[in-house]
């Protein structure tokens, strides 16, 4: 005869994740620790009672990166410093922060309001950090995304690193000649809007001449003029395709490599490829099959 067993099975809790990285997330707070995500969160139930322990008012509004209750007082002036509703915690906590980023960064970037160029972090006038990609200022328009590890522009949403972990990084764009400067190359102002990209002459053949360079990212032979790089998606701005070398510019920045590629069609595709490949990457033929 079977037995009838009573009881309570325990049931797990669920914990809630990211939507964009997976990773666990505070159901209570505004933003993912990992990746920096604003999450969608219910505001809590405010007491129309509780007063700010500074400014004596009520608390009628919530911090948007905590979501404790807030005054109108301290709610107005995070608004003001920095561009976005915080409570006073949080606030001193974005100050404090702010200070030692401010210490620990090196000069560089650009200032969206002296246009001043040096290397990453902040600008030489006024000292407020940049973003080496874009040149924006990181807290224009937010608080830090991810206030652990680190800031992040508010234009591109590029994290801002130091000099050294830009070095090693070869798909990060410089708007800096520092090495053209010191050896007498007079640099115009349009050449920090650019990409690594150097246009030059690569020849297919004596009475073809084909205009290539190289990716700064992945290497891959790119036509002059060409928006973006058809392997790696590396945008391409290009100097009116003229070459470096006719106006003394260095012919290679962080050591990226600029020698000259023959290259030709494929005979499937038409795509460009290299003499040296023995495959198309567009379209798979093996070019260098004999009939």
């Amino acid at each position: 005869m079977a037995q009838h067993i009573s009881g309570t099975i325990a049931v797990k809790p669920t914990i809630p994740s990211c939507p964009r990285c997976g990773h666990p997330s505070n159901k209570n707070v505004a933003y993912c620790t990992n990746c920096g995500k604003i999450n969608t969160i219910t505001p809590p139930t405010i007491n129309a009672h509780q007063q700010c322990p500074i400014h004596r008012n009520p608390m009628v509004n919530v911090c948007s990166l905590c979501s404790r209750p807030v005054c109108k007082s301290c709610y107005e002036d995070a608004q003001k410093t920095y561009g976005s509703y915080t409570c006073a915690q949080c606030l001193d906590k974005c100050r404090e922060l702010e200070a030692s980023y401010l210490t620990k960064l090196e000069q560089s970037g650009k200032c969206v309001k002296h246009s001043n160029r040096t290397r990453i972090g902040k600008c030489k006038s006024c000292g407020f950090p940049v973003c080496e990609l874009c040149g924006h200022l990181w807290w224009k328009g937010r608080l830090f995304r991810k206030i652990v590890d680190g800031p992040y522009c508010a234009s591109c949403n590029a994290e801002l690193v130091s000099s050294q972990e830009h070095d090693k990084t070869k798909n990060m764009k410089s708007f800096l000649f520092q090495d053209a400067a010191t050896k007498g190359f007079k640099i115009p102002s349009f050449v920090f809007d650019i990409a690594y990209t150097s246009p030059r002459h690569s020849p297919q053949s004596d009475s073809q001449p084909v205009n290539v360079s190289d990716c700064p990212v992945c290497g891959k032979v790119v036509r002059i003029n060409t928006p973006s790089c058809l392997h790696c998606g590396e945008q391409l701005i290009w100097l009116n395709g003229i070459p470096y070398e006719k106006m003394k510019y260095p012919s290679h920045v962080y050591q990226f490599s600029r020698k000259t590629s023959k290259v030709s069609e494929c005979p499937l595709c038409g795509d460009m490829v290299r003499v040296d490949w023995e495959t198309c990457p567009h379209c798979g033929e093996n070019l260098h099959e004999t009939v």
